[in-house]
């Protein structure tokens, strides 16, 4: 049989024979439908004739109803790929050493300084000057005088300045830009052993205010005093004995000096017995440079108003020893006193300065009539400088007497700054520089001196001052023999 006409709930189906080469028309069926068309055939057998069958009509082929397409669902943007790490360069193989070489790393490279991250902050003091000094000068004042004498420094342009003392009221009139400290004790009194006593125990105070005020780079620390005071008598070698030990620990040499003013001998015995008890203190300390100011002198010298007394004596040795200091920094295409030079002056004690504008120059003579008579005169204390062994002449002239004067006329300087000086072994430095201000001066530092004894011995005669009141030595020294 080619064909089979079924019959059921879903109208009408045609299937095709099974034979090969042939195909059903419906290529896929469920199992539901195939029982369905079993039963079907069974109940149908009856009907079917045999013979010949009849060509049945061509069924009416069911419309099939349109159907919807599907709404294309959105499609999802597929995530972005993680990037895949960079491959990592092919490491280069190390050349093979030669035979023989030692096997070790450039240590050097790992120990150069700057192949270290510095701190972000760092203790750091720097001068105002738009011009080099040959050395970082420090200074810390102690007492009322020693106070105003360190801020003059701090006038000129040096920052590595500090104060202390035993009264706040004392800092009155000074830059509030210095550090400071007080140990608020209401001030001495001219009672040099309180001050003394009183800091006893508090040594770190002024460690703390060396460290805010110093910082980490200097190479001289210069304690300023007036010798008269009970403050600045009283903690002069105390401080010195902490700023040295200061400047070690910041792995310094440990070159810590004194800048002292030498009251007159009419100030009073307890003042009079102050500056010789601490004079004699220092001298012990062995402070270098000890760099002398007279009162005395500088008022016969420059006879200033009792008011501008003490600013005259502490400007004066602050320009002068400022001079040197930025005169050694500097390069003189003719003489040059070079910064090893003045360190030679500095390391060598007791020291003082003094400074001559030179006139009518005529002849050599009149230089070394100059530096004779005026230079040497004109020094900030009463010293013999004739027990001097160490000194330095600057001369500082414009373009006119630069070259005009032959070295005759500075040669006439020198010769004589070096008679001036202890024969045999004494030294003289020397310097010319061109200056920016017209005229020629004379400038000269001598050291390696002897106390003045004249002005000690007084001031110890005043003070009613004993044998018991003075070492040995320095009794002796200054004729003390009762």
């Amino acid at each position: 049989m080619d064909r089979i006409r079924l019959k059921g709930e879903y109208g009408p189906k045609l299937f095709r024979s099974q034979d090969k080469g042939k195909t059903m028309s419906d290529p896929k069926e469920s199992i539901e439908s195939k029982m369905e068309s079993s039963l079907e055939a069974a109940k149908s057998q009856d009907a079917i004739v045999p013979g010949p069958t009849p060509t049945p009509p061509a069924p009416t082929p069911t419309p099939t109803p349109p159907v919807a397409a599907a709404p294309t669902p959105p499609v999802a943007a597929a995530p972005t790929p993680p990037t895949p790490p960079a491959a990592a360069p092919t490491p280069v193989s190390a050349p093979t050493p030669p035979v023989g070489a030692v096997n070790v790393g450039n240590v050097a490279a790992n120990l150069d300084p700057t192949a270290h991250a510095r701190a972000a902050q760092q203790v750091v003091v720097n001068d105002a000057f738009d011009y080099e000094t040959a050395f970082n000068l420090a200074f810390v004042g102690s007492g009322q005088g020693g106070a105003r004498l360190a801020s003059s420094f701090y006038d000129l342009g040096y920052r590595r300045v500090g104060l202390f003392n035993t009264a706040e009221s004392d800092f009155q009139g000074l830059p509030d830009a210095i550090e400071r400290h007080t140990l608020d004790l209401g001030g001495a009194a001219k009672d040099a052993r309180f001050a003394e006593q009183a800091l006893t125990g508090r040594e770190e105070e002024v460690w703390d205010l060396l460290q805010r005020s110093w910082g980490n780079d200097m190479d001289y620390g210069l304690v300023c005093v007036g010798l008269g005071g009970g403050t600045g008598s009283g903690t002069s070698g105390k401080i010195v004995e902490i700023a040295r030990q200061y400047m070690e620990s910041k792995g310094k040499p440990p070159r810590v000096g004194a800048i002292v003013s030498i009251p007159s001998h009419t100030e009073g015995q307890q003042v009079c017995r102050n500056a010789v008890t601490a004079f004699q203190k220092l001298m012990e300390l062995k402070a270098s440079p000890m760099i002398l100011i007279d009162n005395a002198r500088i008022h016969q010298l420059y006879k200033p108003g009792i008011t501008q007394l003490y600013n005259v004596a502490n400007s004066t040795v602050s320009q002068l020893l400022h001079l040197f200091n930025q005169l050694a920094a500097v390069h003189s295409p003719i003489t040059t006193f070079d910064r090893s030079e003045l360190a030679q002056l500095l390391d060598h004690g007791i020291c003082v300065m003094g400074a001559a504008s030179l006139q009518n120059i005529s002849s050599p003579a009149d230089i070394s009539e100059a530096i004779r008579d005026q230079l040497t005169n004109n020094v900030l204390a009463e010293v013999d400088l004739k027990k001097g062994t160490k000194g330095a002449c600057l001369f500082v002239g414009d373009q006119n007497h630069l070259d005009n004067l032959s070295l005759d006329y500075f040669d006439a300087g020198f010769t004589q700054m070096n008679r001036t000086l202890k024969g045999g072994t004494s030294v003289v430095h020397r310097g010319v520089y061109l200056g920016a201000s017209p005229g020629l001066q004379a400038y000269a530092m001598i050291s390696d001196l002897q106390p003045p004894v004249s002005t000690l011995a007084r001031l110890a005669k005043e003070a009613n001052m004993t044998k018991a009141h003075l070492s040995g030595g320095m009794a002796q020294f200054l004729g003390v023999n009762d």
